[in-house]
């Protein structure tokens, strides 16, 4: 199997199983992973850092780095889209009678993706 074929195989089962865990929390469905977290300390936002993070990582990963300038700062289009995409999500949960909006989970979400373009444009091929 290829880079060019698994990665983004990898990509998008991860995005349905971000999928899942938005929805199992949107409907207050209890999930494996809820149940294996429950008793780490800051486990909401290590979770929002980790899995952020590693969507970003491989969505940047599967588009080999593309990138687009704004102005004078070239940003990663990965990036881009999992930081609209995040921030939207997380500003949802204020209709969403199951969840509750935080800034700290919104915070370490752009944490998690500040830390992954870093390492996609550390380990990308030149």
């Amino acid at each position: 199997m290829t880079r060019d074929f698994f990665i983004p195989l990898l990509t998008i089962g991860f995005i349905i199983f971000i999928g899942y865990i938005i929805f199992a929390a949107n409907t207050g469905t209890d999930s494996i992973f809820f149940r294996v977290l429950k008793d780490v300390p800051m486990k909401d936002k290590i979770a929002h850092f980790g899995l952020v993070g590693t969507l970003t990582f491989l969505i940047n990963s599967s588009l080999k780095n593309r990138s687009l300038k704004l102005r004078h700062i070239d940003l990663l289009t990965g990036s881009l889209m999992v930081t609209c995409f995040i921030t939207v999500e997380e500003f949802s949960q204020i209709w969403i009678a199951e969840r509750t909006f935080d800034l700290l989970d919104l915070t370490s979400n752009y944490f998690g993706i500040f830390l992954a373009s870093k390492a996609n444009r550390k380990f990308s091929k030149p």
